[in-house]
């Protein structure tokens, strides 16, 4: 899924370097997730969710890493007032914030994900026997 996304960025124009970075990486730490946890397992499932959520924090990473750069990106295509509250964001309070919401929307991901989960490997089961 995360390769979709970044061919889609790509073929946009707007991927950036840290995007695809966080991209790749959290398909890869999410895939080794699954494979030491084993794919039959309803745990390390569960905490695949969690590289996978981080992998798309590549793109507001740029507030904090760079907050001068993309207050101008953001005054260029949107009102100076805009580009004011994006520099206004760049705190390390909201940076904390963001990783808090992803960790939290990556267990509320594996909490809705399980039932989903289940029910398919319940149907490999079926068919193996």
């Amino acid at each position: 899924m995360n390769l979709v996304v970044l061919l889609l960025f790509l073929a946009a124009g707007e991927l950036s370097g840290w995007m695809a970075v966080t991209l790749a990486a959290g398909a890869v730490l999410a895939e080794l997730v699954r494979r030491l946890g084993g794919y039959e397992s309803l745990r390390a499932a569960r905490w695949s969710f969690l590289p996978l959520a981080f992998s798309s924090s590549g793109s507001p990473l740029y507030i904090w890493i760079d907050p001068a750069r993309t207050a101008a990106s953001a005054a260029e295509e949107m009102s100076p007032a805009y580009a004011a509250a994006v520099e206004g964001l760049a705190t390390p309070g909201m940076l904390v914030l963001m990783l808090a919401a992803i960790i939290v929307g990556a267990a509320i991901g594996a909490w809705l994900g399980s039932p989903l989960w289940k029910r398919g490997q319940a149907r490999i089961y079926i068919r193996k026997a």
